[in-house]
């Protein structure tokens, strides 16, 4: 075994030939690096959650109070998650929207059951969820 390894040290073309492999694998790892094709653009920016949220807050808002015997409504509506970005290699296949933890409905007009009930199937409706995720009640009158 040591006259084989003093063998190879002799041989200097093949000492060259593996300082050469050497460099060039250096080298590829450090070009992956500078072109692994990954940008900043895959992180999600909470801005754009908290905008997701205010519009569906709004959407909602805007389609109780257009339900007949509702006046005055308020929406909260909390997020389960943030939005989930799903990739094949390099392409954007898809992008699942933040799951919705519950919804608190502010609303004149509450006290009554058979409103009450219309804006809760409309609510659950809407953001498909089960109606335990949905409060409603009635708006504090001035």
């Amino acid at each position: 075994m040591k006259e084989k390894l003093q063998k190879l040290k002799q041989d200097k073309n093949l000492i060259r030939v593996i300082y050469i492999i050497g460099i060039i694998g250096i080298a590829l790892i450090f070009c992956s690096a500078f072109f692994s094709g990954k940008s900043s653009d895959d992180t999600i920016n909470p801005s754009s959650i908290s905008d997701y949220q205010s519009t569906q807050e709004t959407r909602i808002k805007d389609m109780v109070e257009s339900i007949e015997g509702v006046g005055t409504a308020k929406v909260m509506i909390t997020m389960e998650n943030s939005a989930e970005q799903i990739y094949t290699d390099d392409t954007k296949v898809k992008e699942i929207e933040p799951a919705v933890r519950g919804v608190l409905v502010i609303c004149t007009g509450a006290n009554n059951p058979e409103i009450k009930e219309t804006v809760l199937e409309s609510v659950t409706k809407t953001l498909n969820i089960s109606s335990d995720k949905v409060c409603i009640t009635k708006l504090k009158e001035k």
